[in-house]
Order: C-alpha cells, then structure tokens, then sequence
C-alpha cells in the first residue's frame, strides 16, 4: 500500500494560548486535524503527529497530495472582529 509522502511539507497552525491554561491548536490546512498541549511546545509536537495520524489514514496518498497541492500556496493570518 501506498503511502501519502508529505515529509518535509509546512501546514499552517493556528496555536492559541488559553486563560484557564493549555494551547489548542487546529491546521488551517487539514480542517480535521485538531490537537492541544499544556504547553505551546507540547501542543506543536501534538499537532505534528495529529497530522501524521491523519495523513497515514489514506492508503491511497495520492488524493490527499492533490488536495494538499490544491490549498498550497502563500497564506495570510489575520483576525477579524466581529
């Protein structure tokens, strides 16, 4: 079985800092892959292998390469009040 190779890809996080203490984090790439860490360095290495897991979950990784080429490209964070 063939397996998606994105070693060496960046994916766009966004990581925030809670009040009551810990980062959840999301990939603004891969809407699904979600983490959380106590600390912002647990919570990158957290999301990292969230997206590994994700990523190992499609057999065929040539549709999810497609998608990832799809959404590649330059990206911009900014916050917007509502």
């Amino acid at each position: 079985m063939k397996r998606a190779e994105v070693k060496g890809r960046r994916f766009t996080v966004v990581l925030t800092q809670e009040d009551v203490g810990g980062y959840p984090v999301r990939c603004a790439d891969i809407p699904a892959a979600v983490s959380q860490g106590e600390t912002r360095s647990e919570a990158l290495k957290n999301t990292r292998e969230t997206i590994e897991l994700y990523l190992g979950a499609f057999p065929d990784g040539s549709k999810i390469i497609e998608e990832l080429d799809r959404v590649t490209g330059k990206k911009e964070v900014v916050g917007v009040t509502v």
